[in-house]
C-alpha cells in the first residue's frame, strides 16, 4: 500500500456457503471496474477467489497478521485506478467473528465504506447439499488414497443424522446457557450481549463436524456484522433469483456497487444451472431432515424477509 493513500475499500462477497457465491463471482469478475484478486507464493489455486484474510485463525503468522500491504499484494494493479473496487469472494468470511471488526478497523480511514453482497438459500436446502458434498469429495478423496482429509474423517465419524442432531443439541445448550468468558471470546464490551454465535464460536460451533447445520443460521451471523456496519452496507438477493436470471441480478449488484451495470460484459454471462445432481449420503435420512427443518423454521428472519421481498433485500 502506498503510503499516506487510504486503502481502496472492497466488495466483499460475504456468503453463505453452498448458496451460488461461486457463480456469482464468475460473473462479477467479469466486471472491468473490478480488481479481482491473484495467488502469490505458492499459494494454492482456489485462494485468488477465496483470500481468508480476515477470517485467518488466531495463531501465530496468520495470513491476517502479516498487515494489509500483504493483502493487497494480490490485487494488480494496486492501488487500483479510480471507480475500481478490490473484490474478495470469501463465503467464510460471514461466519468469522474476528472477521467484521478486523474489516471495520482495517478501512475506518478509508473514502469509501466497504460493501458487501450475500447469495442466501433456504437453509435446509444449504445444510443438505452442504453435507452431499462433503460426502462426495470423501468419496474422491478415499479413491486417492488421502485418508487424512477432513471430509473422509467427517464420514467415518457419522451420518447426517448424527451431526444433525448433535448440531440442534449443541446450539439448544448454548442458547440457554451463559458462558462465564463470552465476551472475553467475543471481545465485546460489557454493555453489549454476545450473540449464540459469537460466545459459542470457540466452543466447537464452527467445527468442520458441525459447520453444515450451523453455516445457515445468517441471523446470528448477521447480527456480529451489524454491530460494525449499516445494514445498508449489505446487499443480499435469494439463489432462487440468481438461477432465473443471471444477468438481471449481475447488473443489480453492480448498480448497488456504485458500478455501470451497462456493457458488453453482463451480455455474455451464461444462465446457471440449478444444482440437479443426486444428493449424496442421505439415504433414510428423511426423520433427521425433518428435526432440522423444525430447528430452522423458528430461526429463518432474514431468509423469510428475502423471500417476502421477492428475493432482494438492501439492493
Amino acid at each position: 500500500m502506498t503510503v499516506g493513500v487510504p486503502p481502496a475499500f472492497p466488495v466483499l462477497i460475504l456468503g453463505v456457503m453452498k448458496s451460488g457465491t461461486t457463480a456469482l463471482c464468475e460473473r462479477l469478475f467479469q466486471h472491468p471496474a473490478l480488481v479481482t484478486a491473484h495467488t502469490i507464493d505458492n499459494e494454492p489455486a482456489h485462494w485468488a477467489k477465496e483470500l481468508h484474510y480476515f477470517d485467518a485463525p488466531n495463531i501465530p503468522n496468520n495470513r491476517y497478521s502479516k498487515g494489509i500491504g500483504f493483502y493487497h499484494q494480490h490485487f494488480f494493479p494496486y492501488p487500483p485506478p479510480q471507480d475500481h473496487r478490490l473484490i474478495d469472494c470469501t463465503p467464510t468470511y460471514l461466519g468469522s467473528v474476528d472477521a467484521p471488526r478486523r474489516v471495520a478497523s482495517t478501512y475506518a480511514a478509508s473514502r469509501e465504506a466497504p460493501k458487501f453482497v450475500l447469495v442466501l438459500r433456504d437453509p435446509l436446502d444449504r445444510a443438505v447439499s452442504h453435507w452431499s458434498h462433503a460426502v462426495t469429495m470423501s468419496h474422491k478423496h478415499r479413491k486417492f488414497g488421502r485418508l487424512k482429509h477432513w471430509t473422509v474423517s467427517l464420514v467415518n465419524a457419522g451420518n447426517f443424522s448424527t451431526f444433525t442432531d448433535m448440531g440442534i443439541a449443541m446450539w439448544n445448550q448454548c442458547e440457554n446457557t451463559t458462558w462465564p468468558d463470552a465476551k472475553r471470546r467475543a471481545r465485546l464490551t460489557d454493555s453489549t450481549p454476545p450473540t449464540v454465535w459469537e460466545s459459542c464460536g470457540a466452543n466447537g460451533l464452527l467445527s468442520r463436524h458441525g459447520g453444515f447445520v450451523y453455516r445457515g443460521m445468517v441471523d446470528e451471523q448477521l447480527a456480529n456484522w451489524r454491530r460494525q456496519f449499516p445494514e445498508s452496507a449489505f446487499c443480499m438477493v435469494s439463489m432462487g433469483n440468481l438461477h432465473r436470471n443471471l444477468t438481471a441480478v449481475v447488473r443489480r449488484v453492480a448498480v448497488f456497487l456504485g458500478l455501470d451495470p451497462a456493457g458488453r460484459w453482463a451480455d455474455k454471462l451464461r444462465v446457471v444451472d440449478p444444482h440437479s445432481h443426486p444428493k449424496q449420503g442421505l439415504a433414510n435420512q428423511a426423520a433427521a431432515i425433518e428435526r432440522l427443518r423444525g430447528f430452522y423454521s423458528r430461526r429463518s428472519r432474514t431468509y423469510n424477509r428475502l423471500i417476502e421481498n421477492d428475493g432482494w433485500l438492501n439492493c
